[in-house]
């Protein structure tokens, strides 16, 4: 639980000192894109917080192709 106080407290502070220079320049694309990466950034950062073993996207594509695989062993064309 603290880790993920730490965790928004740091994305607070991060926050805090880049939006405000951000909007007063009027750069509303750069704070979309901003706003976008941190909650991605924040997302990741509780969820291996919390799970502790999150799966690479190697495991991620080797489970899609998994079944093109027993297929393509299955006719043959693979060993």
């Amino acid at each position: 639980m603290l880790n993920i106080a730490l965790i928004a407290v740091s994305a607070a502070i991060i926050t805090w000192l880049e939006l405000p220079r951000m909007l007063r320049e009027k750069e509303y694309r750069e704070v979309w894109g901003f706003a976008a990466f941190m909650i991605i950034a924040i997302g990741i950062s509780v969820a291996q917080t919390i799970l502790r073993d999150i799966p690479t996207p190697l495991v991620m594509i080797t489970i899609a192709f998994k079944p093109l695989s027993d297929w393509l062993t299955a006719i043959g064309l693979i060993q």
